[in-house]
């Protein structure tokens, strides 16, 4: 079940968040990478806290591990606050329930699966 938190306190302009989150949406319905690309920074350009285009960014410029963990986290750091410290603290256990939190938990997994494909790596 998704729900949507009734006490979410949002930073900036929603309109502009709510904004960036929709082109987001047809950055990944694009087939077409440079579309991609330029539909997440144009998503960053009306809100830099668009964990969401920082994600896509990582996935489709980086040209190595250390671009992408600092695009990851640039995006957990957008999300984080996007949500704002209430949602860490009154969403416990329904947080991914929670269709504001997604970008954020993207943005978190990315920078795990990163760190931890680096971290392979560079294990002698």
């Amino acid at each position: 079940m998704v729900i949507q938190s009734p006490n979410r306190a949002y930073h900036g302009e929603i309109g502009r968040e709510a904004t960036a989150a929709h082109l987001m949406y047809d950055a990944w319905g694009a087939s077409d990478p440079k579309r991609r690309i330029a539909l997440a920074k144009k998503a960053l350009g009306l809100s830099p806290l668009c964990a969401d285009a920082y994600v896509l960014l990582a996935q489709e410029t980086a040209s190595n591990l250390d671009q992408a963990i600092e695009l990851y986290r640039q995006g957990v750091e957008a999300g984080e606050m996007a949500l704002g410290k209430a949602a860490f603290r009154d969403d416990v256990g329904h947080f991914w329930g929670l269709l504001e939190t997604r970008p954020y938990m993207r943005a978190r997994h990315g920078l795990a699966q990163t760190s931890g494909r680096k971290a392979c790596v560079t294990r002698p």
